[in-house]
């Protein structure tokens, strides 16, 4: 698998002790890669970041990871109530995924003596942590979001190792360059879903496959989305 290669003993010891500390720098952008495959997330895009934490290096979601996700599995989310009561604000948000799943979370931020603009901001914050909450939640991710980390103390910001890019010398050959593997992918989008190549690179926003960075099991999974997105019907808004 090459220098990115994440040894099974280093990873067992990771996730079981939950401290990436025990991953060198090499093991750990392998095993972040290996994350954002296994969510169809793009590394290339950042969506988490590393927290050190009670003395334990682990995980954070940033924004692009929910809003990934929430392509990705079709999240919709109802609109949030918002109630203000003793110096907080408590946003409450219900959403549903593609399956019929659903799930509800509350984000909470405290108002203090904020006044105007700033507690306009506040409760905006409050209204995105509960929607970032959500998504984590109902995909099954109980990673922290960005929105929670600054109100830790004593939580530390770890920078992540410089994540390669397709192309570049160090990196493995693209999937799609496999002869039988393309011919299964191009197979699946026409004969499948029917899709023209122009709907498939519009699909994972690309000139070419081979500019997409993840695997083709995400590149897949992104083009579903897409498909379910073009099928659902525009919504009429309803004068108040």
């Amino acid at each position: 698998m090459g220098e990115l290669a994440v040894r099974a003993s280093d990873v067992e010891k990771a996730l079981i002790g939950g401290d990436l500390s025990a991953l060198n720098d090499t093991q750990r952008v392998a095993y972040y890669k290996s994350v954002c495959d296994s969510l169809g997330l793009n590394p290339l895009t950042k969506p988490f970041a590393y927290i050190k934490l009670n003395g334990k290096l682990t995980l954070y979601a940033l924004r692009d990871a929910a809003d990934q996700l929430r392509k990705l599995h079709g999240i919709s989310i109802d609109r949030p109530e918002v109630t203000i009561d003793d110096g907080l604000v408590m946003v409450s948000v219900t959403g549903r995924d593609k399956s019929g799943r659903t799930d509800s979370d509350l984000g909470v931020v405290s108002l203090g003596n904020l006044q105007g603009e700033a507690k306009a901001n506040a409760i905006l914050k409050a209204i995105t942590k509960a929607k970032r909450r959500l998504t984590l939640s109902i995909v099954g991710l109980g990673w922290l979001d960005e929105t929670e980390v600054d109100a830790i103390p004593g939580a530390e910001s770890v920078e992540v190792p410089q994540l390669d890019a397709p192309g570049n010398g160090s990196a493995q050959p693209h999937w799609i360059e496999d002869p039988k593997v393309r011919a299964r992918f191009w197979a699946w989008t026409g004969n499948t879903l029917g899709l023209s190549n122009e709907q498939v690179h519009t699909a994972l926003g690309v000139e070419h496959i081979s500019d997409y960075p993840g695997t083709m099991e995400a590149a897949k999974a992104q083009i579903e989305a897409w498909v379910n997105e073009q099928m659902e019907p525009e919504q009429e808004e309803i004068p108040v």
